[in-house]
């Protein structure tokens, strides 16, 4: 069973047409794929919804009512998933009161909180291993490394890359944009950086470090910043990640 693909008008921002002779050559000069995972591979919001049902509900020990947290959780998430600190500005929201360590023990209970099936957007299994046939790919994914693991492991994906880079494990300092992550998948791959392409749905986090070590950059409108109008340019925007993959299956099998 795979995930859907967004579809609410991404925006309308429209897939590009791969048919420039320097967008082609571009593409076909790339010897290693890499890819984001979280709203580029597997939809997120699932996944944070069941993490923070759990955070919710650990809640009730401290006073707090698991469905009016599970509510201001969902909706400070909402204002930016990444930003960290959802969890501590929510329960000050609904009035509680926390020490440090009954914070650690809701975070803990978001950390360890694992879904029963993880779903890959529909087409990227497929498209994903008939790129892998063609050339080396690879993941490079921000977060807390156990968390990502676990989905990972649940999607049933781990298998088809070559190397999997968890950038917290290098240090919070070095997640992407930082260079560090996007070399060491694309040494692993047998690869140069610049001989490389990623695949994102963040531009600002996603693929400006990979357009700095020169890589051809791959945005594409899944998730939750599909309609961000990034002003970061990008060599190809593109519908999903199984569009993606399919496009440079097609340039290099040539």
């Amino acid at each position: 069973m795979t995930h859907a693909v967004d579809s609410d008008d991404s925006a309308c921002i429209a897939e590009q047409e791969v048919s420039s002779a320097a967008a082609i050559n571009r593409l076909r000069s790339v010897r290693a794929v890499l890819f984001d995972l979280d709203d580029t591979l597997i939809p997120q919001e699932p996944v944070l919804a069941g993490a923070f049902r759990a955070v919710a509900d650990a809640g009730e020990r401290f006073g707090a009512d698991p469905e009016t947290f599970y509510n201001a959780l969902i909706a400070d998430a909402r204002l930016g998933s990444a930003r960290g600190g959802i969890i501590n500005r929510a329960a000050e929201s609904v009035g509680l009161n926390l020490s440090p360590e009954e914070l650690a023990l809701l975070v803990d209970a978001f950390r360890l909180w694992r879904p029963q099936e993880v779903h890959a957007y529909t087409g990227v299994v497929e498209a994903l291993s008939r790129l892998r046939q063609i050339v080396p790919i690879g993941l490079i994914t921000n977060g807390d490394p156990v968390v990502q693991a676990g989905k990972l492991a649940r999607s049933g994906i781990w298998r088809l890359f070559g190397a999997v880079v968890f950038a917290d494990e290098l240090g919070r300092e070095h997640r992407k944009p930082a260079p560090l992550a996007y070399q060491i998948a694309a040494r692993a791959l047998g690869t140069l950086p610049k001989e490389c392409a990623f695949v994102g749905d963040r531009p600002e986090v996603d693929l400006t470090g990979a357009a700095k070590l020169g890589m051809v950059t791959v945005r594409v409108l899944t998730g939750e910043y599909r309609n961000d109008r990034s002003p970061i340019p990008v060599d190809l925007v593109l519908a999903d990640a199984a569009t993606a993959a399919r496009v440079f299956s097609e340039q290099l099998a040539v």
